[in-house]
């Protein structure tokens, strides 16, 4: 697949996670730091209404500009038991509809335990825990990534106790054997794969953004890019059969083939 060459000129400050813990009630005395959403493909829409002819190439740049400052909103699921006592201390508010926003513990390389305000708890049967937030994500691997908060970028662990959705490149002769993956920010079909297994395409399932694609890279760091310049010629065909003897039905498997080179990607999650 050809691409472009890209720099992420990303600063890390660096923290470590080591379990999300969500703080029911008032147990934090101290101001927490506050996560906000990403507002980047509102943003991005702006653009696109401001200057309906702009060509892909310069799209594609302008989004990566918001990117690199904004995020993107990547959907961090919560496991039933965390879901189920977050529903009853919703329900316990005096408005019921009212917004939900919870704090989050988190332990600092050094063994501090730090307060975070999460973004606003939605809820979504389709979810695997049928709650989540949407967290503003620069970079995102299995051991961390990270995000933004007050407009600083800091790394921290990758939990154990949250649901994201997920792609596996797979061992084409053992359907269980994972060659290495990527998080997504949102439940979607890969568009397709490269030829050196590294990077993956995902549409915008936007008609305003048809015209770019995100890709994303084996380190964890992604970008949007033209759809022209890339070479999807290869189209993906579902494993039906193979989708049925998934580990969790929100599982399924997809096949490219380029010649001789058959590449098999499972993509969903995994549920709790």
């Amino acid at each position: 697949m050809k691409q472009k060459s890209f720099k992420f000129p990303f600063l890390f400050l660096t923290a470590v996670l080591f379990c999300f813990n969500p703080i029911f009630g008032q147990q934090a005395r101290l101001s927490p730091f506050s996560i906000e959403s990403s507002n980047l493909f509102e943003e991005m829409q702006k653009i696109k209404s401001s200057n309906p002819k702009i060509t892909p190439e310069e799209f594609a740049n302008q989004a990566n500009s918001l990117l690199r400052t904004k995020g993107l909103n990547f959907t961090f699921a919560f496991d039933s038991n965390t879901c189920r006592q977050i529903t009853e201390l919703k329900q316990k508010q005096k408005d019921p509809k009212s917004p939900l926003k919870l704090n989050a513990k988190m332990n600092s390389v050094d063994g501090e335990i730090a307060s975070v305000s999460l973004p606003e708890v939605m809820f979504d049967n389709r979810e695997c825990g049928k709650c989540y937030v949407l967290l503003p994500i620069l970079q995102f691997t299995s051991k961390e990534f990270v995000t933004i908060i007050q407009d600083r970028n800091i790394r921290f662990y990758t939990p154990s106790n949250l649901i994201y959705n997920e792609v596996s490149l797979m061992d084409g002769k053992n359907f269980s054997s994972v060659i290495r993956g990527w998080k997504i920010p949102f439940r979607a079909v890969p568009l397709s794969v490269s030829e050196d297994g590294k990077m993956i395409v995902l549409d915008l399932n936007n008609k305003e953004f048809s015209d770019i694609v995100l890709t994303i890279y084996e380190e964890g760091v992604f970008q949007f890019f033209p759809k022209k310049d890339l070479d999807l010629s290869a189209k993906g065909t579902i494993l039906n059969e193979i989708s049925k003897e998934a580990v969790s039905p929100d599982t399924s498997f997809i096949s490219f083939t380029r010649g001789e080179n058959r590449q098999i990607l499972k993509f969903g999650n995994l549920c709790q």
